[in-house]
């Protein structure tokens, strides 16, 4: 019984996801469904968090990121980088993928920059000025020491700054303050390819087409299919299942950028 609801809800998840997808394109793409993007060479990575809080070092927090305002809400608890079972957190069943990565650019807080970088940009249709296009685009990292890859989702903005579109998208370096951090990973990323601090990656954008099997989509199926048995058990009625998908932010926030080290921040507005 329990094998046959799974199989159901998870049905019902993909058809979700594909009736929502499934409007057309505005016709104004810059990109092709499947391009190769360039590698972004020998950057510093550092691991932050969902969920962190303040410390010393400065006052702002990943409660909510860049464009999910309801982030800790949404994933389930804070992910702990010190409290793993696995790659996943201990202490709850994440309702989010833990594979995710944050990078210096906000494209819903500058659009104009948005529209003259983002390779895959395309004009916003009614009512999704507020919609960001890059959260959750694939990220491919790599680590340099070991060669060794994950993939991971982009789900914040960090590290330090939020309108880096030249480092993000074109030829510029990370900025050479704090280390010069360019990237930041989640402690899912981190353990899977065995960073131990102040590491160095190299990574670059792929299409969801030529992400490869591993645990970064186990996870993200699993992450669905709890958040559709949460949505069943919470429906007290029981004469409707409904899919509630992850409530994210349609404006602007006063979040701060994510950091260096240990995900720690400097105090910057990601929005």
């Amino acid at each position: 019984m329990f094998k046959s609801t799974l199989l159901s809800l998870a049905g019902l998840v993909v058809l979700g996801a594909t009736l929502v997808g499934a409007a057309p394109d505005s016709g104004e793409s810059k990109a092709r469904r499947t391009q190769t993007f360039p590698w972004k060479l020998d950057i510093v990575t550092t691991t932050f968090w969902i969920g962190q809080g303040s410390s010393g070092y400065n006052s702002t927090t990943n409660y909510k990121s860049a464009w999910d305002g309801s982030w800790t809400q949404n994933y389930g608890g804070e992910d702990n980088p010190e409290k793993r079972s696995g790659l996943l957190p201990k202490n709850f069943a994440a309702t989010l993928n833990p594979f995710y990565c944050a990078l210096p650019f906000n494209d819903v807080k500058y659009p104009e920059l948005a529209r003259r970088y983002i390779p895959w940009y395309r004009t916003p249709r009614e009512g999704e000025r507020y919609v960001s296009q890059c959260k959750g685009k694939w990220v491919q990292i790599r680590m340099r020491s070991t060669g060794k890859v994950a993939y991971a989702q982009w789900e914040d903005v960090g590290p330090f700054r939020y309108d880096h579109a030249d480092y993000v998208f074109g030829n510029s370096r990370p900025t050479t303050e704090h280390s010069g951090a360019g990237l930041d990973v989640s402690p899912a990323v981190r353990d899977y390819l065995g960073m131990k601090g102040l590491d160095r990656c190299d990574w670059r954008f792929v299409d969801e087409t030529a992400v490869p099997d591993g645990p970064w989509l186990k996870y993200g199926e699993h992450a669905l299919i709890m958040r559709a048995l949460k949505n069943q058990v919470s429906n007290k009625s029981g004469s409707s299942l409904k899919l509630m998908l992850p409530k994210t932010q349609t404006q602007p926030s006063d979040a701060g950028t994510t950091g260096v080290g240990t995900g720690k921040k400097v105090a910057n507005d990601k929005m």
